[in-house]
């Protein structure tokens, strides 16, 4: 009998255990938080800026003083004994020709110039006398004239420009080619004027991006055990321990007797 009162202590103990065990169970609550949500789209944003080209006229490298202009024949040093004549002959012509310089000289024709000068004189370098016998007889502001380097294979001269006005030699210039055409060529755009690329202005340069708008917030709950639960439950914890133990220790008594 008294085993039998060890034993129904021991079943007793558990199941009370069992119940303070039910009783301490933990109370949760819902707490809430916010959570970010970025936003994303596109944008036309400005990135650079590009230069926007544009052309200036530029003066010719070779200006010709006053407006009327005589060409001497070349001096001759190459082969072909016309060599100087053809070249005056072709400058002539492009002076005449061209829609710039016929517009801003007037070319004085080989024919008046042989009424005025010698063979020899035309051929020489113009001296004082000649640069003031053609300003006052043909009116002449400038005279060109040069010397014929060699020919054949390339043709080589070079022109000299001299002032009427001053007597001065204002420039000079060396034309070279394979033929006479292309050495004529090869000065010619020093008459004309050009065109020089520059930068009018800058215009923005743009580009679509993906950048960051501005973000969304959104509430969100967690369950979170109360502390007052907690607390509760350490103390049936303890207790449904103690109360375990003891169990235990009155089956044991039993078994042992």
């Amino acid at each position: 009998m008294k085993n039998a009162g060890f034993f129904e202590c021991a079943v007793y103990a558990f199941l009370l255990a069992c119940l303070l065990m039910q009783g301490c169970a933990v109370e949760y609550k819902q707490v809430p938080y916010t959570v970010e949500i970025p936003q994303y789209g596109k944008k036309k944003m400005k990135v650079g800026k590009a230069p926007v080209y544009g052309e200036v006229p530029v003066e010719p490298v070779r200006a010709v003083p006053g407006s009327k202009v005589a060409v001497f024949p070349l001096r001759n040093l190459a082969d072909k004994s016309t060599a100087g004549d053809i070249i005056a002959e072709e400058l002539e012509y492009f002076f005449t020709n061209n829609s710039y310089t016929s517009e801003r000289y007037s070319v004085v024709v080989r024919s008046q110039l042989n009424d005025i000068f010698s063979e020899r004189t035309l051929r020489g370098e113009p001296t004082p006398h000649v640069l003031k016998k053609g300003r006052s007889i043909l009116s002449l502001d400038t005279i060109l004239h040069g010397t014929v380097l060699r020919g054949g294979g390339t043709w080589e001269f070079i022109l000299k420009c001299s002032d009427t006005r001053t007597g001065e030699l204002v420039w000079s210039t060396r034309g070279t080619g394979g033929s006479i055409p292309d050495a004529v060529g090869s000065i010619t755009s020093e008459f004309l004027p050009s065109k020089k690329r520059v930068v009018y202005h800058y215009k923005p340069v743009y580009e679509t991006r993906r950048v960051k708008l501005k973000s969304k917030f959104i509430t969100k709950y967690e369950r979170v055990p109360t502390p007052e639960s907690i607390k509760k439950s350490q103390v049936g914890v303890l207790l449904t321990g103690g109360l375990l133990l003891a169990g235990l220790v009155g089956l044991v008594l039993v078994a042992a007797n």
